[in-house]
């Protein structure tokens, strides 16, 4: 079951705009709350750790790397700006 909803929640990571914008501005909302899916992976693998699934673990690494892909650029310090001489 852990395995299925890290697959569910890899999904919408990876191809947020798979969801269409249309009855009620689902799109919208799932873009809004995108970063917080992240913390759903996270409280899917201390389930997984707490269950010993080694599936669930390794079908948790699909939704880490689509929110790494979509957000951990910003987590790393901006570059300095560039002085030309």
């Amino acid at each position: 079951m852990l395995a299925v909803l890290a697959v569910l929640t890899a999904a919408p990571l990876a191809f947020p705009g798979a969801v269409p914008n249309s009855a009620g501005r689902l799109g919208s909302l799932l873009e809004t709350f995108l970063p917080w899916l992240g913390l759903l992976a996270l409280i899917l693998f201390c389930l997984a750790l707490m269950r010993r699934s080694a599936l669930a673990v390794a079908a948790l690494v699909l939704p880490a790397a689509a929110w790494t892909g979509q957000f951990g650029g910003l987590l790393l310090p901006a570059s300095a700006p560039r002085v030309r001489p």
